[in-house]
């Protein structure tokens, strides 16, 4: 485990002021760590976002409306002003696999989608059930269902293209 403590210099600190990721900063990971790295895109479990059989249940976003904005509670999730890339990506860290947009909508949509809290937050990939069911404990739907039968959606297993970033080579850091 390493505590790396930096601070970009010159023209890039002016440019990352209040940045708190200094991940994406390859040039020092390299110099330090010697780390080079690549991306790849391998054919992986995913999560599609579609249409329902009923056709969606979304309302355009309002003229004007603020965003975008999307916050996510204990079994809930907020939308305001927010494309479906944005929707589907929100969706990948509450289950823990890609979601790949497949809706065709275009545009930005505001709803509040509530679903079972056990499913928020999972950290691991969350099988989607052949019969969606009202999750247990609790009086509100699995966050699957709730795609379906509020926002008029569906998540579908299956594979497809994911990137994902492969590390080549990595070394004891340098002294300082």
């Amino acid at each position: 485990r390493w505590d790396i403590s930096a601070k970009p210099e010159g023209e890039v600190a002016r440019a990352r002021r209040g940045d708190q990721n200094l991940g994406h900063d390859e040039g020092f990971l390299a110099e330090r760590f010697g780390l080079t790295v690549h991306t790849e895109t391998k054919d992986m479990p995913v999560y599609a976002l579609a249409i329902g059989k009923n056709g969606d249940r979304l309302e355009a976003s309002p003229e004007g409306s603020k965003g975008p904005m999307i916050s996510i509670g204990r079994g809930t999730m907020k939308v305001a002003k927010a494309n479906m890339a944005m929707v589907a990506q929100q969706l990948s860290s509450q289950l823990g696999r890609i979601v790949i947009d497949e809706t065709g909508l275009k545009g930005d949509f505001d709803f509040k989608l509530e679903f079972a809290p056990e499913q928020n937050g999972a950290m691991k990939p969350v099988e989607a059930p052949e019969k969606p069911e009202i999750a247990p404990d609790s009086d509100r739907p699995s966050l699957f269902t709730a795609v379906q039968e509020q926002l008029g959606l569906r998540l579908e297993s299956k594979r497809g293209p994911v990137q994902i970033l492969v590390i080549d080579k990595v070394e004891k850091a340098t002294e300082n």
